[in-house]
């Protein structure tokens, strides 16, 4: 037995020793990791630089660091730029005479909401203004795509690639069979005709009303999209509404007859084209430099004084708390906001939206800290692609809301969902439940059975009652008659375009035009940005996606082919308490 424990308490110790020695290895990488964020080589701008921008799947509001281009070599993490410090970087190489133009390439992946596209398209058309040239090149091109190139100079097309130019469709994906199959019932409650987030788990199909509301933003979108592409190409808008509906573009040289593609070109022959417009010779190297590198080697300068301009991020669907990009945490902007409030030394609040909405009261909770805001500074709202719901709920107290002809907003209207699995769990799982109440209704949202017609009467005015509240604080805030709450209300959405026909927007415009806003209600000449919230480390982001990933795994290795039930049962009970939410999430092709 001695010997026992003698080598037991050696292979313990030697266990701990191992441990310990591999923790401060793991460490030391990390901490190399973290060296290399801070080492990262500055780019020089020559004197005569072509910004070379790439554009490619997603741009986000904000930068971030790109875990999926880590280089174990270097321990570097690529920055993937986010809208905002594009815009930035645009606008400082608009004044820099180092810059002689761009090579705007764009990928084939290349996918970004129409508001993003169109701020980004605004501030090429400032760049090309201020005398620098634009040289367009990509190998497949559709519309959001085109919608950047058509402010170059001249745009290249591979001559074995593609142009897709048959305008825009919006679908819808629906989920009753595939709920029916499942045995869930979604148990749906709401107020808008126009509210529709519910009709996937009803129907298969778009209902009229909905059908009705998705055909007209579309059309405005495309509208606003065609006017500023036909003044791009000097073009008219019927031109190219005619190419589009007749899909008269079926190949690369048909997109040269109808003047939408300058030439038909490999990458190599416009690589010699911006040579010629540099004076290089055959052999020189171009003087390419990525947006990224621009910006880390011109930073943008701070102005004096410690007046500041606060931009809150708002981005994401509204939930109480919760983490990821998509995910916009009541907890974390009252936090954010409580920070801005106290800080003296901010002079306005610039509050960026992106959001379908989401919980009505963590919406309700966000409003309140916004009011308190309103009172020690202006409050101006930038709308992004999406202020929908309780996205616009939180935009309400705003003293101008600024939107983008293509923003989603409005939505003004409210659901709850509650699902029944009683054949899901009782005949395909097997499992059932049983339990004792004190009261009729002390268990009111069971998922294991149906409701009853009183249940379901309850949940009802709670949804009544919220959409009043929700109308009334658009009413007041607004200055609109409750009387027409209705004709606005109702669930539907609108562009900014009729938004702002409608009093629910003040102005067109993009985040720049709500800065200078909010800079003249302050009276400051001079301020610096800063933004909120703070964004994670990439240490953090590892260590998250190293959790998220790990949790996975072992979820499809527990339970192999019934992982997909799982997805399908995590998507039913997703949405908790009552929803300010977009009436559909909607794909735009």
């Amino acid at each position: 037995m001695k010997q026992f424990f003698k080598f037991f308490f050696a292979s313990t110790l030697g266990f701990i020793f191992g441990a310990i020695l591999l923790f401060l290895i793991g460490m030391g990488i990390l901490a190399s990791i973290a060296s290399s964020f801070s080492e990262k080589e500055v780019a020089k701008i020559e004197e005569a630089t072509i910004l070379h921008f790439k554009p490619g799947m997603g741009i986000r509001e904000r930068s971030v660091e790109d875990l999926n281009n880590f280089d174990i070599n270097t321990f570097q993490i690529k920055t993937k730029q986010g809208l905002a410090e594009i815009l930035s970087t645009l606008k400082q190489a608009s004044a820099d005479s180092r810059v002689k133009g761009m090579y705007l390439e764009i990928d084939p992946t290349f996918m970004a909401g129409y508001s993003t596209v169109k701020e980004i398209h605004d501030a090429l058309i400032s760049f090309h203004d201020s005398g620098k040239f634009i040289v367009a090149y990509s190998e497949i091109l559709g519309e959001r795509g085109y919608y950047l190139a058509s402010v170059a100079d001249d745009i290249y097309l591979n001559p074995s690639g593609n142009f897709i130019f048959n305008g825009l469709y919006a679908g819808v994906w629906f989920y009753k069979d595939a709920l029916d199959k499942l045995g869930i019932e979604m148990q749906v409650f709401k107020h808008g005709k126009f509210k529709s987030a519910v009709e996937p788990y009803m129907f298969n199909e778009m209902s009229p009303a909905n059908r009705l509301q998705v055909t007209r933003y579309v059309n405005s979108l495309f509208d606003t999209y065609l006017e500023d592409v036909a003044r791009d190409r000097k073009m008219t808008v019927s031109e190219l509404r005619n190419i589009s509906d007749n899909m008269l573009i079926r190949s690369t040289e048909d997109a040269v007859k109808y003047k939408m593609i300058s030439k038909l070109a490999y990458e190599d022959e416009v690589l010699a084209d911006l040579r010629g417009r540099l004076d290089l010779d055959e052999d020189d190297k171009l003087p390419f430099l990525e947006m990224s590198a621009y910006l880390g080697a011109n930073p943008p300068s701070k102005n004096i004084g410690k007046n500041k301009i606060a931009v809150l991020y708002a981005n994401g669907v509204i939930q109480d708390d919760g983490q990821g990009q998509d995910v916009m945490s009541a907890k974390e902007i009252i936090k954010a906001i409580r920070k801005i409030r106290k800080d003296s030394t901010i002079k306005a609040c610039v509050l960026r939206i992106n959001s379908p909405g989401g919980s009505a009261l963590a919406s309700d909770l966000m409003y309140r800290e916004l009011i308190l805001l309103k009172e020690k500074m202006p409050l101006i709202v930038s709308m992004g692609d999406v202020a929908a719901s309780g996205g616009y709920y939180i935009a309400a107290p705003a003293d101008v809301i600024v939107a983008h002809p293509n923003t989603i907003t409005g939505s003004i209207g409210v659901f709850g969902v509650i699902p029944q699995m009683q054949e899901l769990l009782n005949e395909k799982m097997g499992i059932h439940v049983d339990g004792v109440k004190t009261g009729q209704f002390s268990d009111l949202g069971r998922i294991d059975r149906a409701m009853t017609p009183e249940e379901k009467a309850i949940i009802q005015a709670f949804i009544e009652q919220t959409y009043g509240d929700f109308t009334q604080i658009v009413s007041d805030n607004r200055h609109l008659a409750l009387t027409a709450m209705d004709t606005l209300a109702e669930g539907r959405v609108w562009t900014g375009v009729d938004a702002k026909a409608r009093g629910l927007v003040d102005q067109l415009g993009g985040i720049a035009a709500a800065i200078e806003i909010a800079r003249k209600k302050s009276g400051l000449e001079e301020y610096r940005l800063i933004s909120y919230p703070m964004l994670s480390s990439p240490l953090e982001m590892i260590f998250k996606m190293q959790k998220d990933a790990m949790a996975e795994s072992l979820l499809k290795e527990q339970l192999g082919d019934q992982y997909q039930m799982l997805n399908e049962f995590r998507k039913a009970t997703r949405i908790k308490g009552i929803q300010m939410r977009m009436p559909f999430e909607i794909h735009v092709e």
